[in-house]
């Protein structure tokens, strides 16, 4: 349930979201900036091991942050990569994953939070399945989602276009997992 507000005076259900105007906005003619994300709204990206589903848009932050909820199947494992400008940070919310930060393991359970500063290189895998919040600070992330779900498959699958395409996002690849590869989006 979506706490009340009582300087809160109008609620429109838009597109996945439902955005709030505050008296001030209204006497102010300002644009509206408060959004509410209820339980399944929001863009959601669908792949084999994972989904991934924006409750925050870095275009509602004016580009300062996204909030993801990420639900990843049993099995699910990302590649081994690092981003070079965005800071993420994980709150497992359901389940427990594996998170592997410059090398070093941390198995972090419901409740438990991760923070990933720009350079750290990292790997995440949930034998179980996990659910997890994201926050990705600068936004910008979601515009990756978004390129990877528009391509072919059979694009998805050459190197060199993911490569180009996950660097265009600040995601870099450090190496290929053991044991066959990730499971989930072409960063799982």
């Amino acid at each position: 349930m979506t706490p009340w507000n009582s300087s809160w005076t109008n609620s429109t259900l838009l597109a996945g979201k439902t955005e709030m105007t505050t008296q001030s906005d209204k006497t102010n003619n300002e644009k509206p900036n408060k959004y509410v994300s209820l339980s399944g709204e929001g863009t959601a990206f669908v792949h084999e091991f994972n989904e991934v589903r924006v409750k925050v848009s870095a275009e509602q932050t004016g580009g300062l942050f996204e909030i993801f909820e990420e639900n990843c199947r049993p099995g699910f494992q990302s590649r081994t990569h690092y981003h070079s400008r965005n800071h993420q940070t994980f709150h497992i919310m359901e389940g427990e994953a594996r998170f592997v930060l410059d090398g070093e393991a941390c198995d972090v359970a419901a409740g438990g939070t991760v923070h990933i500063p720009p350079g750290v290189v990292h790997q995440i895998s949930s034998e179980q399945g996990v659910r997890m919040l994201q926050i990705y600070t600068p936004g910008g992330i979601e515009a990756m989602f978004a390129e990877i779900d528009s391509l072919p498959k059979d694009k998805l699958k050459d190197p060199e276009v993911t490569k180009a395409l996950l660097r265009k996002h600040d995601t870099v690849m450090v190496k290929e997992q053991a044991g066959g590869g990730a499971k989930g989006t072409v960063l799982g």
